[in-house]
């Protein structure tokens, strides 16, 4: 059963992401999100997602190396920001095609994009097209819903954390 938002409350959240330090709580299929216009680098603003509390985690990012093949978490899939990165900078790339040629650039796979996620988004329409896409249940929630929640699944980890002790 899908569940989401009306026009009405979609726009209240684009209107809301729109302003400094106004910040939009969700519920997205059981994960906790929250959405804010923030100051990021270079005096830009970019609206930046946390997910359970944790703005970034590690294991979340994919591998970029065949070491380990670690793909990308869910977390990120569903609330990050997918960015198209090219595997190698155009300079390097002329380099390498100058000393081997075309043809085994294209072989070795120079020419090959990547998709990075990114836990901040330019707009805030963009982000609502993403989430409304990846998320099946979505329900915007209150502080103090948010609050409660977060504290219990703290408790919860907390409890797990000493039982495997």
């Amino acid at each position: 059963m899908k569940q989401q938002p009306s026009k009405a409350e979609w726009d209240d959240i684009a209107k809301r992401l729109d302003s400094l330090f106004d910040t939009v709580f969700l519920r997205c299929d059981g994960y906790l999100v929250t959405a804010s216009l923030r100051r990021t680098d270079k005096n830009r603003l970019k609206i930046i997602t946390s997910v359970n509390g944790w703005r970034f985690k590690g294991e979340w990012l994919p591998s970029l190396t065949g070491d380990d093949k670690r793909e990308m978490s869910e977390e990120a899939r569903r609330f990050w920001m997918p960015r198209k990165r090219a595997r190698m900078r155009q300079k390097e790339l002329k380099l390498w095609e100058k000393l081997l040629g075309k043809r085994e650039c294209r072989k070795r796979g120079y020419y090959d994009h990547y998709v990075w996620p990114d836990p901040s988004w330019n707009r805030p329409l963009p982000f609502i097209r993403h989430i409304r896409k990846t998320c099946e249940s979505i329900e915007v929630i209150d502080y103090d819903t948010y609050a409660a929640e977060r504290e219990k699944m703290e408790e919860q980890s907390n409890g797990s954390k000493e039982a495997a002790l």
